[in-house]
């Protein structure tokens, strides 16, 4: 294990040993048995390391056979909540002399409520009579809003039955403009768990199933005690109507604002009808992100109160009173499993939810679902578990509870290598989905190779943190010395410093820091501060960075790993990047010159910040690389266009993406199926060249969704051509949709997404590129000036 200083303590993340959790599990006739998590993330099971290593199963008595002649030890056995093939499926996996965790496989049940999602649920373009029919699942009702495109007033109101969840209505507008029909429906939705009225009837479901049908003293843990969930995170897009939720945030606003008319004034509204707290706890915003009606809804009597949506703080309220039950109702869950069963309670993760995000967590660790076996897919799927389990103040177990991606004859050195990623990630469980004798063996095969590896309950397991937003130049992988680099929901965002050098900003309340690096050779590198006094600088491999106060700034080690610098706001500039600035701006203005092109605003700009450069370092050299890339692009023959500066679209609304080019991104959400639309994105530009172009698109666009995106200009269909490359951000790669040379003059270009069985898009940026276009994240391309500048030191 590497030495680290103490003022890394909090960013490369050592275990407690000081704490841990542990219980003693008593199957039905059998011997009691002890476990514990040790502080390296082991589980120690009658003192012995228990790492299992097998695969998932459903709880058909046939296959746990079938698995237990293979030689399979361990399994993760799938069984509904109901207990319905638990007493087969247990008489087996006993008898098979199996160690099991048991996964339950039904739906966690979903609350009754208001969906607000006026970006998907709209229709556009109503000028005259029109028939409206979809199809929402689950809905009864719906309620629904005409309202003039122009601003938005309210036209018509409907109250519309949804038998068998199929919205109909024929809108008749009463005048010739331009109307949008808006809907509500009022439905039961599994996009959040439900933790009012059907959370205790799930609770007493699984505890009953747990003493009508024990398990044996095979058992080792439950993963998903609430069932299969979709999503855990609350989301500003439902509003229960439960009375038990309206009960506790009715408690909420009472505690937090004293009087209604504190609330009135947070929720940026006055209506004289509300008088009480309960009034005000059954009102739903009908707005979500920049779409939407600023209206708040009675869904009870239908009333509506106007407000200042962009200023109304009642979805914060809805989310701290949503995310607070559900810390709380896991806790009580797994409080109440373990007085029937004692055994390690995991949880899947599903992003960044509050129930083991909060501080406050009742689970005993967290299940990765790993959708292949190369390090990319691991990084991706393991990543985001590890970085939440590490920052708990106990250790917690990581267990993969299913493991994708092993086909009909796996390569045991695929597995073998999968494995050790997963295990020097922190994981100490795995289970893959198999079938097949041949899988079984294989599994076989790497257990006996793993388990033989007493030490395992030895290994560190240690985390350099990064923000979402700064997923480029930061990606999720191993790093020297057992370190990963890992993500987190923290704030912060990534730092421009130019080609030669990166850095991240990492803003987490009492955690802050600057992770700087380079992709040239190491070396001693001037870091430009005004202030350096209280400056601590740390290398992630360990090494020295050997930092010497010089006259403006400090002089330390920089290498191709990321350097950790605290105790400043300000943005450390390497003395290379803002040499290469200069050099890069003074070649673009000759060549500016050269072709007769007005560079007066940019040059203007650039040598005003270059003159506040020795009074504010940072804050100078962004506006500086600023006007290099706005020049860069003037001069270059490239069109750069920001998808969502965008002339006309029928796609839902533009949306905050943190990490993109722009800082935001077109989106299309249709949760509805709604085959046989088209949707389209409208951009106008003068093509900056006559020779063939490249085109592609930055966007984050799930598999099933790429084959409805086509691209139409010059009059040619383009469409994705292969997977995407260049992650950055949030999931947004970059597509290649083909070549095309266009004419002069203005152009048109429109971005089409075919209608489907729900839709989730977000475009980032379009390119036309003349020659071969290399994506570098969010970043654009860099406009060639003569030698390369960046070997400048």
């Amino acid at each position: 294990m590497l030495g680290l200083p103490l003022l890394l303590a909090s960013v490369l993340c050592l275990p407690d040993p000081s704490q841990g959790r542990s219980g003693v599990y008593v199957a039905p006739g059998a011997e009691a048995q002890s476990w514990a998590i040790n502080s390296n993330r082991t589980v120690i099971w009658q003192g012995q390391q228990y790492v299992p290593l097998g695969a998932v199963l459903p709880g058909s008595p046939v296959e746990i056979a079938q698995a237990a002649a293979s030689g399979i030890k361990d399994v993760a056995v799938e069984l509904p909540a109901g207990g319905m093939g638990w007493e087969a499926a247990f008489q087996s996996l006993e008898a098979g002399g199996l160690r099991y965790m048991l996964t339950l496989s039904s739906l966690a049940p979903g609350p009754y409520g208001v969906a607000v999602e006026p970006q998907g649920y709209r229709f556009t373009g109503i000028t005259n009579d029109r028939h409206i029919e979809f199809t929402v699942p689950g809905a009864d009702r719906a309620l629904a809003f005409l309202v003039t495109q122009r601003d938005g007033a309210v036209q018509e109101r409907y109250s519309v039955a949804t038998p068998e969840g199929r919205f109909s209505l024929d809108v008749k507008p009463r005048t010739e403009l331009e109307h949008v029909l808006i809907v509500y429906p009022v439905l039961q939705s599994h996009k959040l768990i439900d933790c009012w009225d059907r959370f205790d009837e799930h609770r007493d479901e699984l505890l009953q199933s747990l003493r009508s049908h024990p398990p044996g003293p095979g058992l080792r843990g439950i993963v998903n005690p609430l069932g299969r969930v979709i999503r855990m995170r609350a989301q500003r897009t439902f509003v229960p109507t439960s009375g038990f939720f309206r009960m506790e945030l009715r408690a909420y606003l009472e505690l937090r604002y004293r009087t209604v008319e504190t609330v009135q004034r947070a929720w940026s509204m006055s209506a004289s009808g509300l008088s009480s707290f309960e009034d005000l706890a059954k009102l739903v915003p009908l707005w979500s992100g920049s779409r939407g009606l600023s209206l708040l809804l009675d869904p009870d009597s239908g009333k509506t109160y106007p407000c200042e949506s962009r200023r109304s703080a009642i979805w914060d309220d809805l989310e701290t009173v949503i995310n607070d039950a559900m810390v709380k109702r896991f806790s009580r869950l797994t409080q109440a499993i373990k007085k029937v069963c004692n055994v390690p309670v995991i949880q899947d993760w599903e992003g960044w939810a509050s129930p083991y995000e909060s501080g406050r967590v009742a689970m005993d660790g967290l299940g990765a679902r790993v959708d292949g076996l190369s390090p990319s897919l691991i990084a991706a799927s393991a990543g985001p578990v590890a970085s939440s389990t590490s920052r708990w103040s106990e250790s917690g177990l990581m267990v993969a509870t299913e493991v994708d991606g092993l086909g009909s004859a796996p390569d045991t050195n695929s597995l073998l290598g999968a494995v050790e990623d997963l295990l020097s990630l922190g994981f100490r469980g795995f289970y893959f989905r198999a079938s097949g004798r041949s899988v079984l063996e294989a599994i076989v095969q790497i257990a006996e190779r793993v388990q033989s590896d007493t030490s395992l309950s030895l290994r560190t397991f240690q985390a350099l943190y990064y923000p979402e937003s700064a997923a480029y130049p930061a990606v999720t992988m191993k790093l020297p010395g057992g370190y990963w680099w890992l993500p987190s929901p923290a704030p912060g965002d990534r730092i421009d410093l130019g080609r030669s050098f990166f850095a991240y900003r990492f803003a987490e309340p009492g955690n802050e820091f600057v992770a700087l690096w380079t992709r040239g050779p190491a070396g001693r590198i001037k870091l430009r501060f005004l202030d350096s006094k209280n400056l601590t600088f740390q290398a992630v491999d360990g090494t020295d960075p050997n930092p010497k106060n010089v006259r403006g700034g400090v002089e330390v080690n920089v290498g191709p790993l990321p350097l950790v610098i605290r105790g400043t706001q300000e943005i450390p500039i390497p003395e290379p990047a803002y040499q290469e600035a200069v050099a890069r701006f003074d070649a673009l203005l000759l060549a500016a010159e050269e072709r007769r092109i007005d560079d007066t605003e940019f040059r203007f700009l650039f040598r005003d910040a270059l003159n506040g450069f020795e009074r504010n370092p940072g804050g100078s050299f962004g506006i500086m690389r600023q006007q290099v890339i706005a020049l860069g692009s003037r001069l270059g023959g490239w069109n750069w266009i920001e998808a969502e500066n965008v002339r006309d679209t029928s796609f839902s609304e533009i949306v905050e993406a943190p990490g993109t080019s722009g800082r935001g991104a077109l989106s299309l959400s249709t949760p509805f199926d709604n085959r046989g639309e088209r949707y389209f994105a409208e951009y106008s530009f003068l093509p900056r060249s006559n020779a063939d172009l490249e085109v592609w698109i930055a966007a984050r666009i799930e598999p099933i969704y790429r084959k409805a995106v086509t691209l139409e200009i010059g009059g040619q269909i383009l469409r994705i051509q292969g997977d995407p490359i260049s992650y950055y951000g949030r999931q947004f790669g970059w597509y290649r949709l083909g070549l095309t040379r266009l004419e002069p003059g203005q152009t048109k270009l429109t971005l089409w997404v075919d209608g489907l069985e729900g839709i989730d898009v977000q475009i980032d940026a379009i390119v036309l590129y003349p020659g071969q276009f290399s994506p570098i994240g969010p970043m654009p391309p860099d406009f060639a000036v003569g030698p390369s500048l960046l070997s400048v030191r």
